[in-house]
């Protein structure tokens, strides 16, 4: 372009989506127009790469780093991330870049795989806090399923020693049933008749302790 015209850097930079859809940049501006155009200007990712195509075959790498380095790009995305450094190493000469790519597609692949189990995990997260509390609930059910198994084994026992004349058997009995307190059972085991048997063991001591719970 003529360097007697007096560029309006500003208004160029705000309709710089323009020039690119015209392929206007390089084939009009002087390389230091490009650099101040791009320090004013604020480019989408997909109008950046598109730029830097463009630059091919006008200006050389070296040249299109200096003019564009302070270019200001809005990113949304590791696809844009990747799109632009590709972009870069390829119209400026700069394999260095090579590593941070592959390294960026690696964690971009990750990605999904990460957002599912955290998905899955907010989900199971979400589905406990909705249950109730269990924990007193589940050790009530265990304390009263513990009580009918003893109940029961108690009941089996009962019914054994109302065929014993064993006096030691039944005194030691009736003494576990007094020692735990358990009411019930010594009533269910007076109820069978077991309590004669200590009766006729004249064990005064052991009625009383069961009377007087």
């Amino acid at each position: 372009m003529s360097h007697g015209l007096i560029q309006n850097y500003e208004y160029i930079a705000n309709h710089i989506k323009d020039y690119i859809e015209e392929n206007k940049i390089f084939s009009v501006f002087e390389t230091q127009d490009i650099k101040k155009i791009m320090d004013l200007s604020q480019l989408a990712t997909n109008d950046f790469v598109k730029l830097l195509k463009q630059s091919y075959p006008t200006i050389k790498p070296n040249k299109l780093y200096k003019c564009t380095r302070k270019a200001n790009v809005s990113i949304q995305n590791f696809e844009d991330v990747i799109s632009i450094f590709k972009t870069i190493k390829k119209y400026m000469k700069l394999r260095i870049l090579d590593g941070v790519i592959d390294f960026l597609i690696h964690k971009q692949n990750e990605i999904p795989v990460c957002t599912a189990k955290n998905q899955k995990l907010q989900t199971e997260l979400k589905t406990i806090q909705n249950q109730p509390p269990k924990s007193k609930k589940v050790t009530k059910v265990n304390l009263i399923n513990a009580e009918r198994t003893n109940d029961n084994e108690i009941l089996a026992k009962i019914s054994e020693l109302k065929n014993c004349n064993d006096f030691e058997t039944v005194y030691k009995f009736f003494d576990e049933l007094s020692c735990q307190e358990n009411r019930k059972m010594i009533s269910k085991s007076c109820d069978e008749g077991l309590w004669t048997k200590i009766a006729a063991g004249e064990s005064p001591f052991l009625i009383k302790r069961m009377y007087s719970m």
